[in-house]
């Protein structure tokens, strides 16, 4: 029982460190697991089935809520401004994107009268698209520009 409660204890600190509920299921599965050790019965093999069946049956049904929350879609969002919190190596920087971090880079500009240097720490950009999980940036506000 203490092994699994420790490996949930553990598996929900580093879901809480990335947040990215992608181990909430594992540690959830592993406090059933420690659950059913406890009250029910010592077979870890009937532990193990609980523990792949919480994961199994979880992730479906939580599937939809993951994906809403994870990626915006390629419109929602476009022309939001964002504040640049972090700049880092190879022009990624960190931004807050709906109350949350993410990391983003500057959209090429096709408009020669933008401003070229690079973004520092406060400047104000505008959300243009996505590549991924990394959110694409402007210096003008594209739902504005016609």
């Amino acid at each position: 029982m203490w092994y699994w409660l420790i490996l949930a204890g553990l598996l929900l600190v580093a879901e809480m460190l990335t947040g990215t509920l992608a181990l909430l299921f594992a540690g959830l599965g592993a406090l059933a697991a420690s659950f059913l050790a406890y009250t029910l019965s010592d077979s870890l093999t009937l532990q193990l089935v609980i523990f792949a069946l919480s994961l199994l049956v979880s992730v479906p049904l939580f599937k939809k809520r993951l994906q809403a929350g994870n990626i915006p879609e390629q419109e929602e969002g476009i022309g939001q401004a964002v504040e640049v919190l972090e700049t880092h190596a190879e022009n990624i920087l960190r931004v807050r994107y709906r109350g949350t971090e993410w990391n983003a880079r500057l959209a090429p500009e096709t408009d020669p009268s933008v401003e070229n240097a690079a973004p520092k720490e406060k400047d104000i950009l505008y959300l243009c698209g996505h590549d991924g999980s990394v959110l694409l940036l402007s210096r003008r506000n594209p739902a504005s520009a016609s």
